[in-house]
């Protein structure tokens, strides 16, 4: 094997062997998108999974107070699915451009993993589930980038689904800047 190629494997193990825990923390904020109704915007879940250590966790909407916080127990390498449906309009966030009370905030008292699933239409094969993983505090920041595309239609739906990103401030009077940049490619 040459010198390149070794190097390179070298490079690939090492990268493999790095972990990440972005999304394992004990505190999440999430904004959930509104998704179309016409693809199937519900039903809506919230996945935890622990890890070694038992979790007392609670679901909650600080800046909403009609919101019932939902409290979990998970034991120690275990999973729950909490269903949330039935808070769909208080959870989606819109309307679009507005500032709204209804981030989502997960907390535990050890570390946990999360995800926000729309499962879409049950029963129909052509609507594909949406899952979004929570990130811990690595999710915080002053700058991001959010890749979209912009080459095909969102499908065929009513209303018309767009492509969307929803920012969640975490402290008291946060100003949101934001660039738009589109970076088309030539098929």
């Amino acid at each position: 094997m040459n010198a390149c190629k070794s190097l390179g494997l070298l490079f690939i193990a090492a990268l493999m062997s790095l972990t990440s825990n972005a999304q394992t923390d004990t505190a999440f904020w999430f904004g959930a998108p509104a998704i179309t109704a016409g693809h199937g915007n519900s039903p809506i879940i919230m996945r935890l999974s622990s890890y070694a250590s038992p979790a007392d966790i609670l679901i909650t909407m600080p800046a909403n107070p009609s919101f019932a916080p939902i409290p979990v127990h998970l034991d120690p390498y275990s999973a729950f699915s909490a269903n949330l449906t039935s808070f769909l309009n208080q959870i989606e966030t819109k309307p679009v451009n507005t500032v709204l009370n209804n981030a989502l905030k997960v907390i535990s008292t050890s570390n946990i993993s999360a995800y926000y699933e729309m499962q879409g239409k049950p029963g129909a094969s052509a609507f594909n589930p949406e899952i979004f993983a929570l990130k811990g505090n690595i999710s915080k920041g002053k700058a991001f980038m959010i890749p979209g595309q912009n080459r095909f239609a969102n499908g065929n739906y009513t209303p018309v689904p767009k492509n969307g990103f929803v920012v969640v401030a975490t402290e008291d009077n946060t100003v949101v800047e934001d660039t738009y940049y589109i970076n088309k490619i030539n098929p």
